[in-house]
Protein backbone atom coordinates (compact mmCIF):
# COMPACT_ATOMS: atom_id res chain seq x y z
CA UNK A 1 0.00 0.00 0.00
CA UNK A 2 1.67 3.57 -1.15
CA UNK A 3 1.11 6.07 1.46
CA UNK A 4 0.42 10.12 -0.66
CA UNK A 5 0.94 12.91 1.14
CA UNK A 6 -2.35 15.54 0.32
CA UNK A 7 -1.29 19.39 0.55
CA UNK A 8 -4.50 20.48 -1.18
CA UNK A 9 -7.16 23.28 0.05
CA UNK A 10 -9.65 22.74 2.48
CA UNK A 11 -10.98 26.10 2.98
CA UNK A 12 -12.74 26.36 -0.51
CA UNK A 13 -15.60 24.54 -2.24
CA UNK A 14 -13.03 23.44 -5.07
CA UNK A 15 -10.57 21.95 -2.42
CA UNK A 16 -12.76 20.09 -0.32
CA UNK A 17 -14.47 18.39 -3.52
CA UNK A 18 -10.93 17.33 -5.05
CA UNK A 19 -10.50 15.59 -1.62
CA UNK A 20 -13.42 14.15 -1.71
CA UNK A 21 -12.81 13.18 -5.29
CA UNK A 22 -9.34 11.58 -4.57
CA UNK A 23 -10.51 9.99 -1.07
CA UNK A 24 -12.90 8.29 -3.88
CA UNK A 25 -10.61 7.17 -5.97
CA UNK A 26 -8.56 5.57 -2.83
CA UNK A 27 -11.21 3.61 -1.62
CA UNK A 28 -12.40 1.88 -4.78
CA UNK A 29 -8.51 0.87 -5.54
CA UNK A 30 -7.77 0.22 -1.82
CA UNK A 31 -4.07 0.62 -2.68
CA UNK A 32 -3.56 3.98 -1.40
CA UNK A 33 -3.33 5.45 2.32
CA UNK A 34 -4.26 9.24 2.69
CA UNK A 35 -2.31 11.60 4.82
CA UNK A 36 -3.58 15.11 4.75
CA UNK A 37 -0.67 17.82 5.29
CA UNK A 38 -2.08 21.05 6.47
CA UNK A 39 -0.14 24.35 4.83
CA UNK A 40 1.45 24.76 8.85
CA UNK A 41 3.16 21.52 8.58
CA UNK A 42 4.52 21.99 5.17
CA UNK A 43 5.74 25.58 6.84
CA UNK A 44 7.26 24.33 9.54
CA UNK A 45 9.21 20.88 8.64
CA UNK A 46 9.14 19.33 4.98
CA UNK A 47 9.73 15.60 7.25
CA UNK A 48 5.83 15.90 7.23
CA UNK A 49 5.90 14.14 4.17
CA UNK A 50 8.56 11.58 5.05
CA UNK A 51 6.31 8.48 5.52
CA UNK A 52 4.78 9.48 1.74
CA UNK A 53 5.43 7.83 -1.56
CA UNK A 54 4.32 10.77 -3.17
CA UNK A 55 2.61 13.91 -3.29
CA UNK A 56 -0.83 15.58 -4.53
CA UNK A 57 -0.35 18.88 -4.13
CA UNK A 58 -1.98 22.38 -5.22
CA UNK A 59 1.21 23.84 -5.85
CA UNK A 60 0.71 28.10 -6.04
CA UNK A 61 3.55 29.90 -3.35
CA UNK A 62 7.32 30.02 -4.45
CA UNK A 63 8.32 28.61 -1.43
CA UNK A 64 6.27 25.43 -1.80
CA UNK A 65 8.15 24.64 -4.59
CA UNK A 66 11.19 24.66 -2.69
CA UNK A 67 10.24 22.27 0.05
CA UNK A 68 8.24 19.75 -2.33
CA UNK A 69 11.39 19.66 -3.81
CA UNK A 70 13.25 19.02 -1.30
CA UNK A 71 11.41 15.60 -0.13
CA UNK A 72 12.62 14.42 -3.24
CA UNK A 73 9.74 12.47 -4.02
CA UNK A 74 7.18 12.65 -7.26
CA UNK A 75 4.50 15.43 -6.50
CA UNK A 76 1.25 16.36 -8.98
CA UNK A 77 0.69 20.00 -8.81
CA UNK A 78 -3.48 20.22 -9.40
CA UNK A 79 -3.12 23.81 -9.38
CA UNK A 80 -0.97 24.28 -12.92
CA UNK A 81 -0.41 27.66 -12.77
CA UNK A 82 3.62 27.59 -13.27
CA UNK A 83 4.61 24.88 -16.10
CA UNK A 84 8.04 25.26 -14.80
CA UNK A 85 8.43 23.82 -11.68
CA UNK A 86 9.02 20.12 -12.66
CA UNK A 87 6.41 18.68 -11.24
CA UNK A 88 3.73 16.47 -12.83
CA UNK A 89 0.40 18.47 -13.47
CA UNK A 90 -3.53 17.55 -13.38
CA UNK A 91 -5.73 20.17 -15.11
CA UNK A 92 -9.52 21.04 -16.05
CA UNK A 93 -9.34 20.84 -20.24
CA UNK A 94 -10.98 25.01 -19.81
CA UNK A 95 -11.45 25.33 -23.39
CA UNK A 96 -13.87 22.57 -22.73
CA UNK A 97 -14.85 23.72 -19.59
CA UNK A 98 -16.02 27.18 -21.02
CA UNK A 99 -17.74 26.05 -24.61
CA UNK A 100 -20.08 24.05 -22.56
CA UNK A 101 -20.90 27.02 -19.93
CA UNK A 102 -22.00 29.20 -23.20
CA UNK A 103 -23.59 26.53 -25.17
CA UNK A 104 -25.24 25.50 -21.87
CA UNK A 105 -26.57 28.69 -21.29
CA UNK A 106 -27.71 29.10 -24.97
CA UNK A 107 -29.59 25.76 -24.55
CA UNK A 108 -31.80 27.35 -21.91
CA UNK A 109 -32.62 30.39 -23.77
CA UNK A 110 -30.03 33.00 -22.71
CA UNK A 111 -29.58 35.77 -24.70
CA UNK A 112 -27.21 38.11 -22.69
CA UNK A 113 -24.02 36.63 -21.06
CA UNK A 114 -21.53 37.96 -19.20
CA UNK A 115 -17.88 36.67 -17.84
CA UNK A 116 -15.55 37.85 -14.66
CA UNK A 117 -12.67 35.86 -14.40
CA UNK A 118 -9.70 36.45 -12.39
CA UNK A 119 -7.14 39.11 -13.96
CA UNK A 120 -3.63 37.38 -14.54
CA UNK A 121 -4.39 34.45 -14.16
CA UNK A 122 -4.23 31.46 -17.30
CA UNK A 123 -7.18 29.33 -16.92
CA UNK A 124 -9.42 32.17 -16.34
CA UNK A 125 -8.21 34.46 -20.00
CA UNK A 126 -8.74 30.87 -21.92
CA UNK A 127 -12.10 31.04 -20.37
CA UNK A 128 -12.98 34.11 -21.35
CA UNK A 129 -11.42 33.89 -25.05
CA UNK A 130 -13.36 30.22 -25.23
CA UNK A 131 -16.90 31.32 -23.87
CA UNK A 132 -16.57 34.56 -26.01
CA UNK A 133 -16.00 32.79 -29.47
CA UNK A 134 -18.70 30.26 -28.56
CA UNK A 135 -21.04 33.03 -28.15
CA UNK A 136 -20.14 35.03 -30.89
CA UNK A 137 -21.02 32.30 -32.78
CA UNK A 138 -24.27 31.33 -31.48
CA UNK A 139 -25.53 35.35 -31.88
CA UNK A 140 -25.83 37.00 -34.88
CA UNK A 141 -23.57 39.70 -36.13
CA UNK A 142 -26.04 41.97 -35.01
CA UNK A 143 -26.50 40.90 -32.18
CA UNK A 144 -22.99 40.51 -31.11
CA UNK A 145 -20.68 43.71 -29.72
CA UNK A 146 -17.93 42.47 -27.40
CA UNK A 147 -18.11 44.44 -23.86
CA UNK A 148 -21.41 46.40 -23.99
CA UNK A 149 -23.66 44.16 -25.68
CA UNK A 150 -25.47 40.91 -25.77
CA UNK A 151 -22.85 39.33 -24.49
CA UNK A 152 -19.84 40.98 -22.31
CA UNK A 153 -16.28 39.47 -21.22
CA UNK A 154 -13.83 40.99 -19.03
CA UNK A 155 -11.24 40.53 -16.28
CA UNK A 156 -11.69 41.67 -13.13
CA UNK A 157 -8.50 42.72 -10.99
CA UNK A 158 -8.60 40.47 -7.24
Amino acid sequence: MKTIGLFLETNCEYGREFLKGVATYAQERRTWRLKLIELLGLEEDASVFADCDGIIARVAEPRTIDRLKATGMPVVDSFCHRKDMGFIGVDLDHAAVAKMAAEFFFRHGFKSLAYCGFKGTGYSDEYLAVFSAAAREKLKESEWTAGAGSVVGGIMQV
